[in-house]
């Protein structure tokens, strides 16, 4: 199988991953009592990503 050139063999949803030092820091406002929607707006992220 060949590659195009320009283009990896990165799924999808690896072009949009967040740091763990990111995941962290929101998980940890999380738990502190932030509320999802909240968190979600000020980090510019889909609500679906917080539980």
């Amino acid at each position: 199988m060949t590659s195009l050139v320009g283009f990896s063999k990165r799924e999808p949803w690896q072009d949009t991953a967040h740091s763990i030092e990111f995941k962290r820091q929101v998980a940890q406002e999380y738990l502190s009592g932030e509320m999802p929607r909240g968190l979600a707006k000020r980090h510019d992220i889909t609500r679906n990503l917080i539980p």
